[in-house]
């Protein structure tokens, strides 16, 4: 099976992000909601802190993230969650289901916008 390291993709910065992006909603187990805010992202997947506890970020359980809005649901699966000062920090990789393809064409665009920014 073909994998790639999501370690040494691109990572978009917070700081770099247009306000949309930088909080959001997820929806974890049991109908619990939460607000995050972003630490990075990239095509294939999202870094964000949030205040709920580790305990709610076992590493491959499943989350439901809104950065698109509730009517582009995205699917995700936590790969890693650690506890900072800033609260907890959880990595999630994307899968390919409900708004997975309009996330990948929002996120090509500020990558773009970035790209033309840099250059000038």
């Amino acid at each position: 099976m073909n994998t790639q390291d999501l370690r040494k993709e691109y990572r978009i910065p917070a700081n770099e992000l247009p306000p949309e992006y930088t909080r959001f909603t997820i929806l974890l187990g049991h109908e619990h909601e939460a607000e995050v805010q972003t630490a990075d992202l990239s095509l294939s997947g999202f870094g964000f802190i949030t205040d709920r506890m580790i305990d709610d970020f076992i590493q491959g359980s499943r989350l439901v993230l809104y950065p698109l809005g509730r009517d582009q649901p995205l699917y995700g699966i936590v790969v890693h969650a650690t506890t900072t000062d800033k609260g907890t920090r959880v990595g999630v990789q994307l899968q390919e289901l409900g708004g997975y393809q309009e996330y990948r064409t929002a996120i090509q665009k500020i990558l773009h916008h970035i790209d033309r920014t840099n250059q000038s």
